[in-house]
């Protein structure tokens, strides 16, 4: 059963995938399927990165993320993160992951990602909250107490330590030269180049693979990425429209 969910957001800037170069755009006010109505345990959250005008949801892209087994689904909230907003509950004990069918880019360089999250428990073992391919690509983590970059095979980059708040954290990469992040649209770190390894598998939400019980537990509204390096203004509408969206 699929599901399109709404709720009251006023003045929110055009969708991000609008925006050019656009090739995944997660939220979970639309396109959420479950595998039970009763549990509401999800097994598909549909790419709206299809392109779409100003002011208009973007359509049905290429990037959706599924998971076929009941016990390793996340569950779904109607409301309550900011702004009233719906979620996805991503466990501990379900070590709970979902994947695209493929990698999301493939890049090692240029390329934009921005995540609006709520980490509720944190753990010693790295934990994915965004992961472009197995072994390889970039992603969003927590560690024990500190918010990362992860680039497989290169290193990670700490931006700050974890907080316990509804957030949207950012990052890009301009030419392999620097990697840059924000949260809530306001910088808070840079280094040098950290750029990941190509991508060649499946991209992830959630628990890496042999984490398990080790991982956090975190809540999750919304996930973009852009395979190119987003302009100065391109990244202010990004962020206005996620900050309007959510009272962040």
């Amino acid at each position: 059963m699929v599901f399109g969910f709404g709720y009251k957001a006023k003045n929110i800037p055009s969708y991000p995938s609008a925006i050019s170069g656009c090739v995944l755009h997660l939220a979970a006010d639309f396109g959420i399927t479950l595998s039970s109505n009763l549990t509401m345990q999800v097994s598909g959250w549909a790419d709206q990165s299809g392109g779409g005008g100003a002011g208009a949801r973007g359509g049905i892209g290429v990037n959706g993320f599924t998971q076929t087994t009941i016990a390793n689904q996340p569950i779904y909230f109607s409301g309550g993160s900011a702004n009233g907003a719906p979620y996805l509950t991503f466990t501990i004990a379900g070590a709970s992951q979902m994947a695209s069918a493929q990698p999301v880019t493939t890049n090692t360089t240029n390329w934009t990602q921005f995540i609006v999250v709520q980490v509720l428990n944190t753990a010693v073992l790295n934990q994915f909250i965004f992961s472009t391919g197995s072994g390889n690509g970039f992603g969003f983590e927590q560690t024990s107490t500190t918010r990362a970059i992860l680039e497989t095979g290169v290193g990670g980059e700490v931006f700050g330590t974890t907080s316990s708040n509804w957030e949207a954290w950012a990052n890009w990469d301009t030419a392999g030269v620097n990697t840059t992040c924000q949260v809530n649209g306001v910088a808070v770190s840079s280094a040098g180049n950290i750029s990941p390894t190509a991508a060649t598998t499946a991209s992830t939400l959630g628990s890496t693979a042999g984490s398990g019980a080790g991982s956090g537990t975190f809540n999750l509204s919304e996930v973009i990425v852009y395979s190119r390096t987003l302009a100065t203004g391109e990244l202010a509408s990004v962020n206005n429209y996620l900050q309007s969206k959510y009272r962040l």
